[in-house]
C-alpha cells in the first residue's frame, strides 16, 4: 500500500492529482483496496482481479479484464462489473453504470489468453484505452494519464490516442 500511495502523490505535483490505477492479479487487490480509501483515484483498471474489497460502491469507475483461459477470474470480472447495475447483467465490452457518479463498471475477457499473457494482450490494451480511459479522460478533464510507469516502464501507455508499439508493430511493451 505504501508504494501505491507514493504513486498517488506524484500526480499532485504534475496536475490536479487525479490518477487511474492499474494492477494485475494480486496488485489488483492492492489497488482496489487503495481506491476505496483514496479519493484522488479517478479510476481502477484491474487485470485478473479477485478482491473481496470490491463492492457496488467501491472502487469508483472500475474496469476489469481477464483472459478467457482464466476460468474463475473471467467469471469474477463479470460479477464485479455486474455490481454496478443489478437489473442489467454485464456483457462483454459494455459499460454499466455512469461515469458522472462514479458507478461505471466494465468487464472484458481477452480471447485465448491465460493469466500471464492477459496484462499485455491486445484486447486488454485496446479495450482499456478505447472503452474506459478515453471516456474517463473526456469526463474528467485533467485526469492524470494512465502511464506505463505504473507497469514498470517510462513511456505513456496512452499518448495522443496511440498505444506504444512492441515487437512487430503490435501494441505492447517496448522491446
Amino acid at each position: 500500500m505504501a508504494a501505491t500511495r507514493a504513486v498517488l502523490a506524484e500526480p499532485s505535483r504534475r496536475g490536479d492529482g487525479r490518477v487511474a490505477l492499474s494492477g494485475h492479479s494480486m496488485a489488483g487487490e492492492v489497488i482496489a483496496r487503495t481506491a476505496a480509501l483514496e479519493p484522488d483515484v479517478a479510476a481502477v483498471v484491474a487485470i485478473s482481479l479477485f478482491s473481496p474489497a470490491v463492492t457496488a460502491e467501491t472502487p469508483h469507475k472500475l474496469f476489469v479484464t481477464a483472459g478467457a483461459r482464466e476460468g474463475r477470474l473471467a467469471a469474477e470480472a463479470f460479477r464485479v462489473a455486474g455490481l454496478a447495475s443489478a437489473s442489467e447483467p454485464p456483457s462483454f465490452g459494455v459499460t454499466r453504470g455512469r461515469f458522472a457518479d462514479g458507478t461505471a463498471r466494465r468487464a472484458v475477457v481477452a480471447p485465448g489468453i491465460e493469466h500471464v499473457g492477459v496484462e499485455f494482450a491486445p484486447a486488454t490494451l485496446l479495450e482499456t484505452r478505447r472503452g474506459f480511459l478515453l471516456p474517463l479522460a473526456a469526463a474528467t478533464a485533467g485526469c492524470a494519464a494512465f502511464t506505463a510507469e505504473l507497469l514498470g516502464g517510462s513511456q505513456p501507455l496512452i499518448a495522443d490516442g496511440a498505444l506504444p508499439r512492441g515487437r512487430g508493430g503490435r501494441p505492447g511493451r517496448q522491446a
